[in-house]
């Protein structure tokens, strides 16, 4: 009867084990279906590379004053329309939704766009027109630009809520730019660009001490700026202030937490 007894035993906890265990691996593909997934990624030190921010520079003054004259002289504004029409046109440049009221509204404003036929869906078309994207300008000491060393990192203009800006170092399309958004046209090829050694961005690891670039070439005497994430567009809140000197901006990347002297200690 013991005998008999053990081999009913072990059948029946042979029994309930493969029950058992058809529940667990259930369960797992279950889970595996519908739970969430934790995903742990262990990278190599060589390949902690981080891009570096973008910088997004707004000029104060917009219009060109030889293209400005030469629109006036097209449409038939003279003497005192032409300051007057000047005002409006570079308020309206620079307005965004906290100084729309700085925009000059009059009947002399309102009479000169009526006689020169512009409908405000054009305002936009006309500020481009107006003004100089400067990443084209044959002297490169004029010439805006991005650049590290002998490298230039392209950089483009772009219309944004602060009007027509420029933008270096990002990762985003062509289509972010101020011809697409204005015309639906990507930005024409810019050779001076292709003069040396071109990159869309910079990208900078953990263990190189000096990794920085340069965005200059503006005849503005008044710049506001910008620094956001090479993957996003510039943000309001992201704003440095004006400035009318030179400025440098060391970014402090939060990316890594690591002990000092890491680089070094290594294997």
């Amino acid at each position: 009867m013991l005998v008999v007894f053990e081999k009913f035993l072990w059948f029946v906890l042979l029994f309930v084990s493969i029950y058992f265990c058809i529940i667990v691996c259930l369960s797992s593909i279950d889970r595996y279906y519908t739970k969430s997934t934790h995903i742990g990624l262990e990278r190599n030190y060589h390949f902690w590379n981080t891009t570096l921010p973008s910088l997004t520079i707004c000029p104060m003054e917009r219009l060109d004053n030889t293209l400005f004259a030469d629109y006036c002289r097209k449409n038939g504004i003279k003497g005192p329309e032409k300051a007057i029409f000047w005002d409006f046109l570079e308020n309206l440049a620079n307005s965004t939704y906290v100084n729309f009221q700085n925009i000059p509204q009059s009947d002399q404003i309102d009479q000169i766009i009526k006689d020169i036929g512009l409908k405000p869906e054009h305002y936009m078309e006309v500020i481009y027109n107006l003004t100089v994207d400067s990443t084209y300008t044959p002297s490169e000491v004029n010439r805006t630009r991005c650049v590290d060393g002998q490298t230039f990192i392209h950089v483009r203009q772009v219309l944004t809520e602060y009007g027509l800006c420029y933008l270096g170092n990002s990762r985003l399309g062509e289509k972010y730019s101020s011809r697409y958004l204005i015309f639906g046209k990507y930005p024409e090829f810019n050779k001076y660009e292709h003069e040396r050694r071109l990159i869309q961005y910079l990208e900078g690891s953990f263990f190189e001490k000096d990794v920085q670039y340069t965005l200059m070439g503006f005849s503005s005497p008044a710049l506001d700026s910008y620094i956001h994430s090479a993957f996003e567009v510039m943000k309001v809140d992201t704003n440095f202030g004006y400035t009318t000197d030179g400025v440098v901006y060391d970014p402090i990347s939060k990316e890594i937490t690591a002990d000092d002297n890491l680089e070094r200690q290594v294997t």
